[in-house]
């Protein structure tokens, strides 16, 4: 298997990409940290079988110029950067799991109700300015 990832935030990630290299030692990462799109995208995932993608565009163009992807894995919130139905009408599978971030949603929706109902945010700023 040749794995190439492009997402950023997967990328800097150094328990991500030590268990991807322990998985494919010789797999492609986004060092560099950049959103890939159009050609560039399809120059970085040339040549190899699955991707790990982040926020980058999977549409027609890049689909039918990378023939040798057999699997694209999104990483991330959402699909909606992927034309789904023409990777299904060329039998490209995506791999995705929803709701895999929604107990740190719920954990921030809790803090933020809090910080409301204190008026914590105010409060904090005004801290800041006697004792600034």
């Amino acid at each position: 298997m040749k794995l190439a990832i492009t997402s950023p935030s997967f990328s800097k990630n150094p328990v991500l990409v030590a268990e991807a290299r322990k998985l494919v030692p010789d797999c492609k990462v986004n060092e560099k940290g950049i959103l890939y799109s159009g050609k560039e995208l399809i120059d970085y995932l040339k040549g190899y079988d699955v991707a790990i993608i982040g926020l980058e565009e999977i549409n027609k163009e890049v689909v039918d110029a990378l023939p040798e992807l057999k699997f694209i894995s999104k990483y991330g919130v959402g699909l909606n950067n992927i034309d789904l139905d023409y990777c299904k009408s060329k039998g490209l599978p995506i791999g995705w799991t929803g709701g895999v971030n929604r107990l740190s949603v719920a954990e921030m929706v809790i803090g933020n109700v809090i910080s409301l109902f204190r008026n914590l945010y105010v409060t904090s700023n005004l801290l800041k300015k006697e004792n600034g």
